[in-house]
């Protein structure tokens, strides 16, 4: 990964899935996974929309469950 020490998984489309909590935690325990296997850094993985803007700069009241920061405080 060439140096990489900080990764960020953005899960996108949970309009799609009506923002799961369960959805969500599903695609991040997978990514962690297959990272694991290959020596990659921890991730920060954050459920998002495109679609609505949730948890892209504000937070997304439809995502109340999710209290980590939002993808543009990550890349900060």
């Amino acid at each position: 990964l060439m140096g990489v020490r900080h990764l960020i998984v953005a899960v996108n489309k949970m309009d799609l899935v009506e923002y799961d909590e369960a959805a969500f935690r599903s695609v991040a325990e997978a990514f962690a996974h297959f990272a694991g296997r290959q020596g990659m850094a921890p991730a920060t993985a954050i459920p998002l929309s495109g679609l609505t803007g949730a948890n892209v700069v504000r937070r997304g009241e439809a995502m109340s469950w999710y209290d980590g920061p939002t993808l543009m405080e990550a890349l900060e």
